[in-house]
């Protein structure tokens, strides 16, 4: 297969990449946005011969670097992503190419199979709520929310988070009880993610609230709103449902360390 990193990006390929997120948006958007907006922290390789076949893109602006994987790839090829990076790496891999997984000769677990779920302004049901996007104000009861999940977090890196992340949050008195942020903003589509309640005020409904007030921001700008969650999850699957989210597709997540 003809493979091309991202040095060789060409027209052609940017070409075929805007017609692949056109026609779905929600399947392509990380490919889209990374390549516009952290070109830096990413890297892409292109099965590209006059038309794109597949591609693997790897994401390294987190602690933990992540993997979305795409039509004809081969898992040599992937294996070889994957040490590269010489840590332990989410991979994304969609159900229809789960079967690359059997042929890569690397320790792995199995985080899950993870749902991707969406909402447009004719499916949406707005739920009541006083969430609100989060800012400096908020830093104190965003680092102690963090805390009650055993996250410790700085002042600084807490503020970078809630500004690039653009997170939302819901009080109950003076306490942040409940999060959830639009970490992935297009204008197309927008990426719910870190949905989170406090241990002590789960099964009211917090959760619900802000994922609610994220969805309705995006509907407002234009756009979808999508997800990903734990197929297990019954409960968040429930409220996601509940709100006018509706399955897509299914993928596979791994947790590789070819260090072991």
């Amino acid at each position: 297969m003809p493979y091309i990193s991202k040095e060789g990006l060409s027209y052609g390929i940017w070409s075929c990449v805007t017609r692949l997120y056109a026609d779905n948006p929600f399947e392509h958007c990380y490919l889209l946005y990374d390549l516009i907006y952290e070109l830096e922290r990413s890297d892409f390789i292109f099965n590209f011969d006059d038309e794109l076949k597949g591609y693997i893109l790897v994401y390294k602006g987190l602690k933990t670097p992540s993997i979305h994987v795409f039509g004809e790839i081969d898992a040599d090829l992937l294996l070889n992503v994957i040490k590269s990076l010489g840590q332990q790496t989410l991979v994304h891999i969609p159900e229809e190419n789960a079967d690359i997984v059997k042929a890569m000769d690397v320790k792995y677990s199995i985080v899950g199979w993870f749902l991707t779920m969406a909402v447009d302004a004719d499916s949406f049901n707005p739920v009541s709520s006083d969430a609100r996007i989060l800012g400096k104000a908020d830093l104190e009861e965003y680092i102690k929310l963090n805390r009650s999940r055993d996250v410790e977090i700085s002042e600084d890196e807490a503020l970078k988070v809630i500004e690039k992340f653009r997170y939302y949050g819901l009080y109950v008195g003076n306490m942040l009880v409940s999060i959830a942020n639009a970490y992935l903003r297009l204008p197309e589509v927008w990426i719910v993610g870190d949905v989170y309640t406090h241990p002590e005020h789960r099964g009211r409904g917090y959760a619900s609230a802000v994922t609610s007030k994220v969805t309705e921001d995006a509907i407002r700008a234009g756009a979808r709103a999508m997800l990903h969650v734990d197929e297990r999850n019954e409960a968040a699957v429930r409220v996601y449902r509940k709100l006018g989210y509706k399955e897509l597709t299914r993928k596979l997540w791994l947790r590789v360390d070819p260090s072991t």
